[in-house]
């Protein structure tokens, strides 16, 4: 990474994958400007990481340094006027679902002041939403199909759309991202191919090393009885 977390141009994804140390480190370059370049890449990172936007964020850091990341994003819902529980539970499920379903501005490049569209929200908000609810085990397979009659208004078959997009993008997979209380849940949606999951893998080596054995075997029969033969 260079001067600062420039999630455009450099690839950096410190915002999305961060956890409370990386918000923590990059709070600490910021306070020195004359050393680290503070754009708007810098001000979304953050915003990501903490669910939230403020104008100064060493006075919000040092007033919440103490409380976890979980709680961070917990209460950055309420200024959305959403409500949702630590550990998660189900009655998570529809707020975040209902919240995916509006509106949004990217944040990196509209900025706070977003868009006039009604109720619209930032991008970090329907990030951290579908975070939630994928490190909670939220499978909308499931959901779907014992909320049928739920599911099939607009906001929140717009929220499963894309809670699909998110997840095709961070699916957690390797903890990338995965908050504390996900850790080794693993996320409900798994998007991954079969032909991926370890257990394939490892069945299909096993078969090609016991075909290369087996080849092997059977040349070095055949190659002594072709010598015996001409013996």
């Amino acid at each position: 990474m260079g001067s600062s977390p420039d999630l455009c141009f450099r690839g950096d994804r410190i915002g999305f994958y961060g956890d409370k140390e990386w918000f923590l480190w990059l709070d600490e370059r910021i306070r020195s400007p004359e050393n680290f370049r503070h754009c708007g890449c810098t001000e979304y990172a953050l915003a990501l990481m903490a669910n939230r936007h403020v104008t100064a964020w060493a006075k919000w850091t040092d007033a919440n340094r103490n409380r976890s990341q979980e709680e961070w994003i917990r209460d950055g819902f309420l200024d959305y006027g959403v409500t949702v529980h630590l550990p998660p539970t189900s009655d998570d499920t529809l707020p975040l679902l209902h919240l995916l379903g509006r509106k949004s501005w990217n944040f990196l490049w509209a900025g706070s002041q977003g868009t006039n569209a009604p109720d619209a929200v930032p991008s970090y908000i329907h990030y951290n939403a579908y975070r939630w609810l994928r490190d909670s085990g939220f499978d909308p397979v499931k959901f779907v199909s014992s909320n049928t009659t739920v599911a099939a208004a607009f906001d929140i078959t717009t929220g499963l759309l894309r809670f699909s997009q998110w997840h095709a993008a961070y699916p957690g997979h390797n903890g990338l991202g995965v908050l504390t209380f996900g850790k080794g849940r693993g996320s409900g949606f798994d998007m991954c191919p079969i032909i991926s999951k370890p257990w394939v893998v490892f069945g299909v080596d096993a078969f090609i090393a016991v075909c290369a054995i087996g080849g092997a075997v059977l040349m070095f029969h055949f190659t002594r009885m072709s010598a015996n033969g001409k013996k």
